[in-house]
């Protein structure tokens, strides 16, 4: 058989033949592309959340088409960037699988913590601003003291104590009847007989004092107001009302006001130390008074100089005096709290706590973060402070327990001031958040209620 082929066919034959394997070429390469294995990848804001945090997820995932997330409690979902709320605290696991076109699979997991932590926002009217004093939790409900300022350019009602029950709604609201002027400050504490004692000054005119005695649903008992004085500690002592202070006519002296539980007053202890503040009290195991405060170089707030510490047996007679050498960076603005165990007393100053051996008179301290520490109080063999970025569990021996950050990351401006027991379990931060703030008039804050796990 002969074979032979014209020029011109042989040309077309071989042309298409050489098409046909490159197209070939080609599909085998779209094959390849199309065969590439998908990437899993998602991430998350914050390494801690809240029980009332709803998270959302964004999927930064590659060469996928479906998504399908798995969550710690097996609920599902099939959305590219989900959001999901965790019901209760823990080490929660995360897994998100990822498929392309063509059935490829790919999953990636991570774990997030959710603390057993949760917070409550307490609305007033947009043009409201709320500045919370202290707060008291009680068998029947929590109780605060607080200012509050119209930020249209009049105050409203400057000084309230409201009652709340333990979901955090409010119950009543009661008008103090405070001067207006800047926003009160001052404590709150309970008697034995469940009756509420408020210490309140108005900044802007600090040389007013005003003491009340109010029952459970906000009728006011008895009042005092003191002029030249600023009281700064209560405690019920051999069934009558201890409160200590300084008295500020010329140079101050530290100054002990006796009342019965009524707050009729028995009798008025000046002590003939000039220039000295006396600012937290307490009473010891043996049963002995004691009021720390400092010794100041001016009557402002804030100055040089060092702590003092002043014993009294229960009638108020002057066991000892001593210093203490601590130089102080107290701010009267701050709600802080003398602590006693045993013979070991526990205060703060500034960034610092510091404990204190009555009897060796020895001193101890521990530097807590930077910047003023907010607020402080004793439960249970160990202590909560916080200042405005974290919360601190420590034990009596400075033990580092829990550390708590970011407090503040989910509204400008979250400030908190009072601390309380909330349960077995928890504890109970009061402060204040930023609602708003793209108005001209200034920052309408508003309560919040936060609730912090030993653990």
């Amino acid at each position: 058989m002969k074979y032979f082929f014209k020029t011109k066919n042989f040309s077309i034959f071989f042309s298409t033949l050489v098409m046909a394997i490159m197209l070939i070429g080609c599909g085998n390469n779209g094959d390849d592309e199309l065969l590439i294995e998908p990437e899993a990848c998602f991430s998350f804001t914050e390494q801690t959340y809240t029980l009332n945090d709803s998270i959302l997820f964004f999927n930064c995932s590659e060469f996928s088409s479906e998504y399908h997330w798995i969550f710690d409690d097996e609920s599902t979902s099939d959305s590219a960037n989900p959001t999901y709320l965790f019901e209760t605290p823990g080490e929660k696991n995360v897994k998100l699988i990822c498929s392309s076109v063509n059935g490829e699979v790919d999953s990636i997991s991570k774990l997030i913590t959710v603390m057993n932590e949760k917070y409550f926002n307490i609305d007033e009217e947009d043009n409201i601003r709320v500045y919370p004093v202290a707060m008291k939790v009680m068998e029947n409900g929590i109780y605060v003291v607080s200012g509050k300022y119209n930020i249209d350019g009049a105050y409203s009602v400057n000084g309230t104590l409201e009652k709340y029950d333990f979901q955090f709604k409010k119950q009543w609201e009661k008008s103090l009847g405070l001067p207006f002027g800047n926003p009160p400050k001052g404590d709150m504490f309970v008697t034995s007989d469940e009756q509420i004692v408020l210490l309140l000054r108005v900044p802007s005119n600090p040389k007013y004092q005003f003491i009340y005695l109010m029952d459970t649903v906000g009728n006011t008992i008895n009042k005092q107001e003191l002029y030249h004085y600023y009281i700064n500690g209560m405690v019920e002592y051999n069934d009558e009302l201890i409160f200590c202070g300084h008295y500020l006519s010329g140079s101050s002296q530290p100054y002990i006001l006796k009342t019965d539980k009524n707050l009729n007053t028995i009798s008025n202890t000046y002590y003939s130390k000039f220039g000295y503040y006396a600012s937290f009290l307490d009473i010891t195991n043996n049963g002995n008074l004691v009021v720390l405060g400092q010794v100041r170089d001016s009557d402002e707030k804030t100055g040089s100089g060092n702590y003092f510490l002043y014993s009294f047996n229960s009638s108020l007679d002057s066991i000892s005096f001593s210093d203490i050498p601590i130089e102080y960076n107290f701010s009267s603005d701050n709600n802080a709290k003398l602590r006693s165990i045993d013979n070991d007393l526990y205060f703060y100053d500034y960034s610092t706590i510091y404990n204190y051996d009555t009897s060796s008179k020895t001193l101890n301290s521990k530097q807590i973060g930077t910047g003023y520490l907010r607020a402080f109080d004793l439960f249970e063999n160990r202590f909560v402070l916080f200042n405005s970025e974290k919360t601190f569990t420590y034990d009596l021996d400075f033990n580092l327990i829990k550390e708590r950050g970011n407090l503040s990351y989910r509204e400008h401006r979250d400030y908190f001031i009072d601390i309380e027991k909330f349960s077995e379990e928890e504890y109970l931060l009061l402060g204040s958040y930023n609602k708003s703030t793209n108005t001209s008039l200034g920052y309408a804050e508003h309560l919040r209620f936060f609730i912090y796990g030993k653990e």
